[in-house]
C-alpha cells in the first residue's frame, strides 16, 4: 500500500510539470521577430514602413504669383493627394523674412529658399533649428562684361568701374564675397557703381556706362544679352574662399550647361534651392513628402517651368548647408541616392552640431 501512495504521488508530481510547462507555451507573447521596431522598419527587408498615423504641415513661402508660392502649392498638393495621411497648406508669406517667422514661431514647419537665405535671415541658431528635406535648382550670379573688354579674371578688374550697388542685398553679398575672395577690397580697388536692377544694370553694361555688372547668371539672361553684345562671365577664382566670404550664404558650384558668355565647368557662386523643415518634424511625416515629391517629379514638371529643377539628381547635395531631416535620408537611402561621401558630410555636420539626427 506505501508503494501504491508513492507511485500515486511521482505520477501527480509529473502531471504538475507538464501542465505547468503547457501553461508556459500559451501565453501569447509575440516572437521577437515578429516584432516592428520604433522607427518604423522591420528586419526582414529593412526599408520604412508608415504606420498610417495623419499629420498636417504647413508650408511657408513667398508671395503668390511667386515662382516659390507655385513650387510649394504644387508640392503641396501632389503630397496630400498621394499620401492620404500627410495634409499640406501653404501659407503665403511677405517673403524671406515671413517664411522665418512663421517658422520660428511654430506656426509652419516647411520653408522654401536657399539654405544661405534661411540663415541670412534666421540668424543664430538656423543650423541646430532647421534640416534640409530636398534641394531645387541653383541660381548663379557672377561678373559679367563684355568679351572684348579685355577683363578675363577677377584681378583684372582693379580699377574698373563695376555695377554692384544696389536695394538687393543678394547682389551686394555676391559682388563682395567674390572680390574679397580673390583679396579686392569692393570699394578701393574698384570704382562701385549703383544700379537700379539687374537689366537696367546689363543695359548699362551695353552702353558702354559700367565695365562690370554683379548679376544673376541664366540661360534666357545670356541669350537675350547676346543679342545685343558679346557677354563674358568672369570665371569665380577661389571660389571656396569666396563662398566662406559670403557666410556661406552662396555655394561654390561649376557651371553645368553651356550658353553665351559661360563655359561648361567654370567656377561659380549660386544659391540653391531647397526644402527646410523643422527638426522636430516627424520622421514618417518627412519621409512620405520626400519619398513622394521625388517619385511624382514627372507630374510636378508639367505644372510649369518653376518645377523642372526640382529633380530628384538634384535633390542631394552638400549645398543644402545644414544637416538632411532623419526622414529624408531615411528615403534617399532606400533610393539608392545616397552616397558614402554624403553620408559622411552628414556624420561631419551632425558632429559640428553636437546632434545625433
Amino acid at each position: 500500500m506505501k508503494n501504491f501512495k508513492r507511485i500515486m504521488a511521482l505520477l501527480l508530481a509529473v502531471v504538475l510539470v507538464f501542465g505547468l510547462a503547457a501553461c508556459g507555451s500559451g501565453n501569447n507573447t509575440t516572437p521577437a521577430n515578429n516584432t516592428t521596431p520604433a522607427n518604423n522598419t522591420t528586419p526582414d527587408d529593412g526599408k520604412f514602413h508608415p504606420t498610417g498615423e495623419k499629420f498636417d504641415l504647413v508650408y511657408a513661402t513667398n508671395a503668390t504669383g511667386t515662382g516659390n508660392y507655385t513650387v510649394a502649392a504644387a508640392q503641396g498638393s501632389v503630397v496630400t493627394s498621394k499620401t492620404g495621411t500627410v495634409n499640406v497648406t501653404v501659407m503665403a508669406t511677405s517673403g524671406p523674412e515671413g517664411i522665418v517667422a512663421a517658422m520660428k514661431a511654430g506656426s509652419a514647419q516647411i520653408g522654401i529658399q536657399s539654405s544661405g537665405g534661411m540663415r541670412d535671415v534666421w540668424g543664430a541658431g538656423c543650423d541646430e533649428s532647421l534640416r534640409a528635406m530636398f534641394c531645387g535648382g541653383a541660381t548663379m550670379f557672377g561678373f559679367v562684361t563684355k568679351d572684348d573688354s579685355g577683363i578675363k579674371t577677377i584681378a583684372d578688374m582693379k580699377g574698373k568701374r563695376v555695377t554692384y550697388v544696389s536695394k538687393s542685398a543678394t547682389f551686394v553679398y555676391a559682388a563682395t564675397a567674390i572680390l574679397k575672395g580673390n583679396g579686392i577690397d569692393p570699394e578701393k580697388d574698384v570704382t562701385p557703381l549703383q544700379m537700379t536692377d539687374s537689366a537696367s544694370a546689363l543695359q548699362d553694361l551695353v552702353d558702354g556706362k559700367t565695365d562690370v555688372v554683379i548679376s544673376a547668371i541664366s540661360g534666357a539672361k545670356m541669350e537675350e544679352l547676346a543679342s545685343k553684345i558679346t557677354p563674358y562671365v568672369i570665371p569665380v577664382d577661389n571660389v571656396e574662399k569666396c563662398a566662406e566670404a559670403s557666410g556661406n550664404f552662396f555655394t561654390a558650384i561649376e557651371v553645368a550647361k553651356e550658353f553665351p558668355g559661360v563655359k561648361l565647368g567654370q567656377p561659380i557662386l549660386a544659391t540653391v534651392s531647397q526644402v527646410s523643415i523643422l527638426k522636430e518634424a516627424s520622421t514618417e511625416a518627412v519621409y512620405l513628402f520626400v519619398k513622394t515629391c521625388m517619385e511624382n517629379y514627372d507630374e510636378l514638371a508639367a505644372v510649369g517651368s518653376d518645377l523642372k529643377d526640382w529633380t530628384p539628381a538634384n535633390a542631394v547635395k552638400k549645398a543644402a548647408g545644414y544637416p538632411y531631416h532623419e526622414g529624408a535620408v531615411i528615403y534617399f537611402k532606400e533610393a539608392g541616392m545616397w552616397s558614402d561621401e554624403m553620408e559622411q558630410w552628414q556624420k561631419d555636420n551632425l558632429k559640428r552640431l553636437g546632434a545625433e539626427k
